[in-house]
């Protein structure tokens, strides 16, 4: 990627103004600073169903060149971009109303389209430490540039990736969060939390859990003084089981919440309260120490957290992008 496309795709991310500073780098691409201190790097990267479709996209004249019977640049664009003649067909009627050359590809799987989601987080994890040395929070931006994920519904988006095995390398990935840019069908381009999106379903999934197995404790979490730390606790410890990451235990004023990638919950007694971090990833707020639990909430949390894969919750996190 150049830097103007890496550029365009942190605008859909990231506020940019008085909250921080954002100077261009390599290994990451961004480095955001606050007060002259560095508290965000953003690594940005493009999803591509092939090789193939980077050419077209960007290689100037490359797609008319081949309707036209022009040489292929890559071997494998002989396949992945053979033209064949089709039909234009109005909606209410059968008679073509012309025919003409197009490259025609069938659209990969939904389990297809997160195994590539995959790959490409893998190639990014192996170099995280090296982000990790100019700033101790990174993000990673992945452009889907072939509209692999573009979606009507959120399920149809989130699933794929909840049941596969990049599930696991996502939740358990050191960037702090991973932003998809896509599609919805009707037109916009959103950015999609997919760490805080796996996270908070299994957050929302391990609530309803404990409210079968400890009814009571599961009704302090909305007390209106504050949320029990005992409930907080097994439920962070129930999702460092299934998860294999001790998550960040927050404070936000005086109430105790989980940190899930750029986001927080807490609970109070009006409801659930979520709070996006995105550009203000220092403000978070870490309680001293996670509560060490009984034997028996203990057990509650092993517990829970074995019913889990039992279970499915979603919860649609994506947002407009910041900019067109």
């Amino acid at each position: 990627m150049n830097k103007t496309d890496e550029r365009r795709a942190f605008d859909h991310v990231y506020e940019s103004g008085a909250r921080w500073s954002v100077f261009p780098s390599e290994s990451p691409d961004f480095i955001c600073l606050r007060d002259g201190k560095p508290v965000l790097g953003v690594e940005v990267t493009e999803l591509w169903q092939h090789g193939t479709d980077a050419r077209l996209s960007n290689v100037s004249g490359y797609f008319e060149s081949l309707l036209n019977g022009g040489e292929v640049i890559h071997a494998d664009d002989r396949t992945t971009a053979k033209v064949e003649k089709i039909q234009l067909i109005p909606q209410d009627s059968f008679e073509p109303l012309e025919e003409m050359d197009a490259i025609v590809r069938p659209h990969p799987s939904p389990s297809e389209c997160a195994k590539l989601l995959d790959a490409a987080l893998t190639v990014k994890e192996k170099r995280v430490s090296v982000y990790m040395r100019r700033c101790t929070q990174v993000d990673l931006v992945i452009d889907d540039r072939s509209n692999l994920f573009w979606f009507s519904d959120f399920d149809q988006l989130i699933r794929p990736i909840s049941s596969a095995s990049c599930r696991g390398h996502v939740t358990r990935s050191s960037f702090r969060e991973i932003f998809l840019l896509t599609y919805t069908k009707k037109g916009p381009k959103v950015r999609v939390p997919l760490k805080a999106s796996l996270l908070m379903e299994d957050l929302l999934v391990l609530e309803e859990l404990l409210a079968q197995e400890a009814p009571e404790l599961c009704d302090q979490l909305y007390s209106e003084s504050q949320s029990s730390p005992i409930a907080i606790s097994v439920l962070a410890t129930a999702l460092s089981h299934i998860s294999g990451v001790v998550p960040m235990i927050s404070v936000e004023e005086g109430r105790l919440g989980i940190s899930l990638g750029s986001m927080t919950l807490h609970w109070t007694s009006e409801g659930k309260i979520i709070r996006d971090y995105t550009c203000i990833p220092e403000q978070i707020t870490a309680a001293s120490d996670q509560l060490l639990l009984s034997s028996w909430d203990a057990k509650i949390s092993r517990t829970i957290a074995g019913r889990r894969n039992n279970h499915q919750a979603t919860l649609a996190l994506a947002f407009p992008v910041n900019s067109p």
